[in-house]
Parts: C-alpha cells; structure tokens; sequence
C-alpha cells in the first residue's frame, strides 16, 4: 500500500507540474501525463479513460504468471514490482504476451530486487534493456491482451506483489 500511495504521489505531482507549465488543462492532468510516456509511434489523438489497478501476489520458482487485460478497451500499462523478501539472486521481468504462459520483458526487464524491494517499469534505472515506461495491450479477447510476470532466476524466495496499472483508450 505504501509503494501504491508513493505512486500515486508522483503521478499527481508530475500532473501538477504540467498543468503549472499551462500547457494543458488542470482537469485532465492525469491523462496527460500518460499521454507523454507514450512512445512517439504511438496515435495521436489518444483519449485516455478512468484508470483502474490490479494488485497480485507474485509467484515463487520460475512459473509464469499472468494477468489478462478485463477490460473491453486497449490499454496502456504500467507495472510496479513490490518484493518483501531482498534477494541478490532474484531478477524480475514483466511484459505482454498472447495467452499468459511465456515469459516477457517489454515492461521490467531482469530487474533486480538485490537491494532495493520496488521496481518499475517508468524509473530507466529498473526497466532494463528491453523495458519500457509503458506498453499498450490489447483489450480482453485481443491478441496480446496479458501482462505476464517472470521471476527469472527462479528462486523459491521471491514473495511480494505486482501492481498494474491499466489507461484504457477511448473514453
């Protein structure tokens, strides 16, 4: 919950920021700051809806574990890894994938939990070479439409929670 709320501190003070600059409108601050992580490929135009988060368990061993996208939109993903358990031989990765079952590193890519208990896919110190701040993901039935989580090196100590963070397109 405290990883939740630091989030949630930083994503409203990034909107405070920008609508300070006076560059956008104070009411849609959030979706606008969304907005900027996107790549440059990405559509113009892009409405942001209401974001939602969901908050799983993380997996110990190497099984994958994944989290399909509930809802009827495409969306834009962010993912913070919280680990309780600090381990230097624990890495972490996290991306899309077609069906939930194949490891992926779009978002976290061998994050390590050696020393410090909280990774996401927005800070460049974390997201590693493959990673980045944010992916779209298909709507539910879509062909990408999961987030999947790899506890890469495999350990059985691996105990915390993955926190995504869904902007549905098209409001």
């Amino acid at each position: 919950m405290k990883m939740l709320n630091t989030f949630k501190s930083a994503i409203a003070n990034m909107a405070v920021a920008h609508a300070l600059e006076g560059d956008i409108d104070p009411t849609d601050a959030l979706g606008t700051v969304v907005k900027d992580m996107l790549p440059p490929s990405s559509p113009s135009g892009v409405k942001l809806g209401v974001p939602f988060v969901i908050v799983e368990d993380l997996i110990a061993g190497t099984a994958v574990s994944g989290v399909q996208n509930p809802s009827d939109s495409d969306c834009i993903v962010i993912a913070i890894v919280n680990v309780t358990t600090l381990d230097s031989g624990i890495t972490i990765d996290v991306g899309i994938d077609s069906a939930g079952t194949s490891s992926a590193d779009t978002l976290i890519d061998g994050g390590s939990v050696a020393a410090v208990a909280t990774i996401a896919s927005f800070d460049d110190d974390d997201s590693g070479t493959n990673g980045q701040a944010c992916k779209l993901i298909d709507k539910k039935g879509g062909t990408n439409d999961y987030v999947v989580f790899t506890n890469s090196s495999g350990a059985d100590t691996v105990a915390g929670t993955i926190i995504l963070v869904f902007f549905p397109l098209g409001a």
